[in-house]
């Protein structure tokens, strides 16, 4: 009955084997369509209903309602068929498709025909339908198959289901179908001592799940690191050496996780012994080798050895230039662009330029004028012009991104890459000190994300973007339209992070601060009383975070003329700053500063004095030299001598000041508006004749 589906299936093998996989598919997908009508009316004739061959017919018929065109020659269907010149990451394993032949006896016709079709579906990237058709001839193996065979297609059919989830990116799905299969495979190797396919088998399986866990985004490489050091051993003490090609991908895979957690010495030795063995046994130009190169360039960049990554990129272009031309191979436009980069830390903006020009022609040659690989390269461009401070010319680059990015958009209808490209333009029209033409094009990407159906990542990068223009109109001088923006940015984030979240605190610092700069103090001292309030709830933020939240609400008090209050808070942040490690903060003069000077508007002049005093004291301990690096000395001394002459002290007062005038000349400051401290006319018009009086030497 089934002899004419079984030679429709041989022939779909040749078929497979020969890369012709959309025709085996079509041809596939008609025979099991008309096998199902007959296995139903078989059923029908013999009155099985439940669980028998009604239900089998059911299965394909669901499986394979949609049929393949038939296909005469290769076409853009057979683009991701995986063929010889194809880059390996050990991921055909068991991917032959089964001639009826060879198992008739033993494996049903529906389940070679299924099986085979899932196999030239997996082939095309059909990797969902794949999925459920190698299901289906999982379900479709019945008891009375011979024991091996039945094992031998779980695992293969297992192996494959893992091999088209890792396609999808659904890593813990691969896992599970993989260890399916792995177990099998462990089974047949310990049952027979000299069953070396099946032990090579379990080396290849380690390997895909060593690849599933290094694709996983949290799921780092340690896991990867351990299944591939052990798919190696078991190919050793098989094989006697790694020498062969797929000990070479093994060892090529291994290199990528140890890159990935920056062993970069025993990555580059991976790859090296990769590239050894696969120029050995492969062409000098075939793709597994022209990885192996590349790898071996990257590892060598990122361990500065700047020479050895050239001379693996520079042959990496010559190899695959004689055998594809470049032109037709899309991985030189990434050696290019790597290239560059090594010029660029060479210092060499002329080659590096001139290399990502070569990558920009390649690029547009290949992929034409609007492909996501041309902005690749011209954002790449644009970064290297902004690293030599040439804003215009990074502008220039990003404006010629971003007329691409908007063509793209208007077919998929996805505009975060416009968004991106026009942030980052942003950001540089401020570096070029452009804020009016920054401001409007932060303004535009709000209208272009003017849509309530956002998801939470978009709202954020709104929110960044209203802070964005907040600081921006602090550069512009609009103050009201700053604290609009903020205000802006306040509600996103309290909407989607709770109001308790660092970067909300963050906004209400920002508010307060620009508040201040309006001279609306007693806005800043609500709002900063606000944000001290949440840094004191947070369970993220420390006692430092909490004693500048004291030190910024002090300020705002002391500006609101609310001084006991002022006070009451600084005493608090220099109780925190005295218990925090002494090095590791430099916090008490400023606040000791801040009291001082509260006190002075208090007209307590002696607690003044000695909070500066006790200040400077701590400042000449540290040397005057650290101190300098984090504090403004000059003015804290201005405040010693001020209230020296204020209590009568006049020639103490104008040795202080001299000194003052001495460290703030040092710092490179011409004029002295930052040491002159407040006070009566008498002590201001004695302070604005020292700089006639010659400079005392600073004490050591």
């Amino acid at each position: 009955m089934f002899k004419l589906y079984n030679q429709v299936n041989n022939e779909c093998v040749v078929l497979i084997q020969s890369n012709k996989n959309a025709q085996a598919a079509w041809k596939l997908n008609r025979s099991l369509l008309e096998l199902s009508n007959e296995i139903e009316a078989r059923s029908q004739s013999t009155g099985a209903t439940k669980n028998g061959d009604a239900d089998i017919a059911q299965k394909i018929q669901q499986l394979c309602a949609v049929s393949f065109p038939t296909v005469s020659s290769q076409n853009e269907m057979e683009a991701g068929a995986a063929g010889d010149t194809m880059y390996d990451q050990g991921l055909a394993v068991l991917s032959d498709p089964v001639r009826s032949d060879l198992h008739e006896r033993y494996i049903p016709i529906e389940v070679l025909l299924t099986y085979n079709l899932a196999i030239a579906l997996s082939r095309l990237q059909e990797n969902e339908r794949a999925i459920d058709l190698f299901n289906l001839t999982l379900s479709l193996l019945g008891d009375d198959i011979d024991e091996d065979t039945h094992r031998s297609i779980r695992a293969a059919s297992s192996q494959r289901i893992g091999n088209c989830y890792l396609c999808i990116q659904k890593h813990s799905d691969a896992i599970a179908s993989y260890e399916v299969a792995l177990d099998i495979f462990k089974n047949r190797s310990s049952e027979e001592v000299d069953n070396k396919r099946a032990a090579l088998l379990v080396s290849a399986t380690l390997n895909c799940i060593g690849l599933c866990h290094l694709y996983k985004v949290d799921e780092g490489s340690d896991e990867a690191i351990i299944l591939f050091t052990e798919a190696l051993a078991i190919r050793q003490t098989v094989l006697g050496g790694t020498t062969d090609k797929d000990s070479a991908t093994i060892m090529n895979n291994l290199g990528r996780a140890k890159f990935d957690t920056e062993d970069f010495k025993t990555a580059f030795e991976m790859y090296k012994k990769a590239f050894f063995v696969r120029r050995k046994v492969l062409s000098r130009c075939h793709p597994d080798v022209l990885a192996a190169i590349m790898n071996a360039g990257q590892a060598s960049f990122s361990m500065g050895n700047l020479e050895i990554a050239k001379q693996f990129y520079l042959e990496f272009l010559r190899l695959s230039s004689s055998l594809y031309g470049h032109d037709q191979y899309s991985n030189v436009i990434t050696v290019l662009k790597c290239l560059a980069q090594v010029y660029h830390r060479c210092r060499d903006p002329n080659a590096a330029l001139t290399t990502l020009a070569g990558a920009l022609e390649k690029a547009r040659a290949i992929y034409g004028n609007s492909h996501q690989e041309i902005t690749g390269v011209l954002n790449d461009i644009g970064s290297l012009y902004y690293d030599y401070g040439r804003f215009d010319q990074t502008i220039k680059q990003l404006q010629a991104c971003l007329i691409i990015d908007r063509d793209l958009a208007e077919y998929s209808g996805n505009c975060d890459n416009v968004a991106i490209t026009m942030a980052n333009l942003s950001h540089v029209y401020c570096k070029a000190d452009r804020f009016q033409e920054a401001l409007e094009i932060n303004y535009e990407i709000i209208r272009l994300h003017a849509s309530d159906m956002m998801t939470i990542e978009q709202s954020l990068f709104i929110a960044d973007i209203w802070m964005r223009i907040g600081l921006i109109n602090v550069k512009l001088g609009s103050l009201d339209d700053t604290i609009e923006a903020y205000e802006h940015a306040l509600d996103i984030r309290i909407d989607e992070l709770g109001d308790t979240h660092s970067s909300v605190t963050n906004v209400l610092r920002l508010m307060a601060d620009t508040h201040m700069k309006q001279g609306a103090y007693e806005l800043a001292s609500v709002t900063f009383h606000e944000h001290q309030d949440l840094i004191r709830a947070s369970t993220t933020a420390n006692k430092a975070d909490l004693s500048d939240a004291l030190c910024d609400l002090g300020r705002a008090q002391a500006a609101n003329e609310e001084l006991s209050e002022a006070l009451s808070t600084f005493q608090e942040a220099l109780a925190i700053e005295e218990n925090l490690v002494g090095s590791q903060r430099f916090r008490v003069p400023e606040v000791l500063q801040h009291i001082g000077t509260t006190h002075l508007n208090q007209n307590n002049m002696p607690i003044a004095h000695r909070c500066f005093v006790q200040a400077m004291e701590i400042c000449r301990e540290r040397t005057l030299v650290l101190s300098l690096q984090k504090f403004d000395v000059a003015r804290l001394l201005s405040h010693v001598g001020f209230t020296h002459m204020s209590m009568g002290s006049v020639e103490e007062g104008r040795k202080v000041y001299a000194e003052a005038i001495a460290i703030n000349r040092r710092c490179g400051r011409v004029d002295t508006d930052n040491i002159f401290s407040g006070g009566n006319d008498s002590v201001a018009n004695m302070i604005s004749s020292m700089s006639l009086i010659p400079e005392y030497a600073p004490a050591a």
